[in-house]
């Protein structure tokens, strides 16, 4: 005889309506997705769906309980005039896919990586100028950008700031009569733009190779002991202390969600985590994380690093201090904060680096709503 197949019952509509009916349950669904690329496919099934998707509240959810985004990292030595791309691996395939469509090569003409946002890189350009790329979108070209005027023997240091879509350029020019600050926008891609320069005090001791700008606010290390604040939008100058302990330009700075920033520093072989959760000269430091490196790295450290007191240097860190990136000595070591998972990345030629971190564009560009979704 031959065997009946067993058929499943049909799901009742009603049943179906419940659950895709119902905000809550569709957002819970909607988190366990994974991946911004695949939201964004979800987002087009319906007006309600992208509603839903593109929630400022919801967006925060969605991205809080996974390490996605980080497809791998620029970086530059002495032994490299070029800076690199190297990809984070594994990848889920289609992201996989997303990278190699991708153009990583440097433009021509330049050579270093100054910052990368909202996956955007902006790299050094002939005549001491600089231009935007997106690596992600090759088609969209290269913008470039004005710079003020150059001083022989001055370093520049330009960032962009992602904040709600607004990219702003901002570069630092150090020189024999002072510092200025140079703002200047992308997105009109006009080299005419009207150029603001900001006198900040000598006297301060501005360190050209780091900054952080985030909400409105420029946030530079002084050698000094203090981090100068720039409000961009008032252009009034305030200095914040560092937190106790902490001394030298040997840290990094992260964005933090909302207002405020993260402070990272490395010292005898134990990360500190330290919150300035205002942003402004008001406000006290919070210690909210500490990291034994030895632990951490299990067997990946050297036996005589801890006792021999190898040179440790935070290279790099996430927004939210979500990731950081080390370099002790030779090698350079990816670490996501939450799970202590800890990985090698890199071997240097030479004991020294600079890397930027390569994030997918958050937050997801979602489609329009327009006639053409249903509700």
């Amino acid at each position: 005889m031959e065997a009946k197949s067993e058929m499943a019952e049909p799901i009742p509509a009603a049943a179906v309506a419940s659950v895709f009916g119902n905000d809550d349950l569709l957002r819970e669904i909607l988190l366990r997705l994974g991946f911004p690329t695949r939201l964004v496919r979800a987002a087009a099934v319906s007006k309600r769906w992208l509603r839903n998707a593109s929630d400022p509240g919801f967006l925060c959810r969605f991205r809080h309980p996974y390490p996605f985004g980080l497809l791998g990292f620029c970086i530059r030595t002495a032994g490299h005039p070029r800076a690199l791309f190297v990809p984070m691996m594994p990848q889920a395939p289609e992201l996989v896919t997303f990278i190699r469509r991708g153009g990583f090569d440097l433009p021509d003409g330049a050579e270093d990586v100054w910052d990368c946002r909202g996956g955007r890189l902006v790299v050094s350009a002939v005549g001491g100028r600089y231009a935007v790329c997106s690596p992600l979108y090759p088609a969209r070209g290269v913008a470039t950008f004005p710079s003020p005027c150059i001083i022989p023997g001055t370093v520049r240091r330009p960032l962009i700031s992602g904040d709600d879509g607004d990219h702003t350029a901002v570069a630092l020019v150090v020189g024999g009569k002072g510092v200025w600050v140079h703002l200047s926008d992308l997105q009109a891609r006009d080299d005419g733009a009207a150029l603001e320069l900001v006198t900040l005090p000598r006297y301060w001791g501005i360190c050209p190779k780091f900054g952080l700008l985030t909400y409105g606010n420029l946030y530079m290390i002084s050698i000094a002991g203090h981090i100068i604040g720039l409000d961009l939008p008032t252009r009034s100058l305030f200095y914040i202390d560092l937190p106790e302990g902490v001394s030298g330009v040997n840290f990094k700075l992260s964005r933090a969600e909302g207002t405020g920033f993260y402070l990272i520093q490395v010292k005898e072989f134990q990360i500190h985590i330290w919150l300035h959760s205002t942003g402004n000269n008001a406000g006290n430091w919070d210690l909210v994380d500490t990291i034994c490196l030895h632990q951490v790295l299990g067997n990946l450290a050297h036996p005589t690093w801890l006792s021999e007191g190898a040179v440790t240097q935070v290279a790099a860190v996430g927004d939210n201090a979500d990731f950081l990136f080390l370099r002790i000595e030779y090698e350079v070591f990816y670490m996501h904060k939450r799970s202590r998972a800890v990985e090698k990345v890199y071997e240097l030629q030479e004991p020294d680096c600079d890397i930027h971190p390569f994030m997918m564009v958050w937050p997801p560009t979602f489609p329009a709503l327009d006639d053409g979704l249903s509700g």
